[in-house]
């Protein structure tokens, strides 16, 4: 039984895998689909909405790992730079940055355990989906702005 649990949070990255999505952190995908022999990999690995500002109980642990390093923030001002060519390599960079921290925060992440009630409160259970309040309600907790 506890080898099962250990294995809930790579399943829950499973189940999300037959999504489709295209974001900033499309970096992540490619790790992900390798290490857990996925077709794909949709936003709602992390995030329960539409709001990417929001993250579920498996994007809380990347959001602590990665705090400090302003992916976010560095992607979309590489987006931005004058020098489309320079905004390019700098996003690369950054992307490279990411999977390195990637790889090192999802070998600590795996060891966490997470009961069924947590899964199905993170809207983590295969085809499962989030009540908007629920959403709302992990807004207001993690600070995360408004999008209208």
């Amino acid at each position: 039984m506890r080898s099962l649990i250990k294995f809930l949070p790579v399943l829950a990255i499973a189940f999300f895998g037959i999504l489709s999505t295209a974001d900033a952190h499309d970096f992540l995908k490619k790790p992900l689909i390798e290490r857990y022999n996925l077709n794909s990999v949709s936003c709602s690995a992390c995030h329960p909405g539409r709001n990417k500002a929001i993250n579920n109980a498996f994007g809380l642990k990347f959001k602590e790992a990665f705090k400090g390093k302003n992916f976010t923030a560095r992607i979309n001002a590489a987006k931005e730079m004058a020098d489309k060519e320079a905004g390019k390599k700098e996003k690369e960079a950054i992307g490279k940055e990411m999977v390195v921290e990637f790889n090192k925060a999802v070998v600590e992440i795996e060891k966490t355990q997470m009961t069924i009630a947590e899964f199905a409160k993170a809207g983590l259970l295969v085809g499962t989906k989030l009540k908007q309040e629920v959403v709302e309600e992990m807004r207001k907790a993690q600070g995360a702005p408004v999008k209208k």
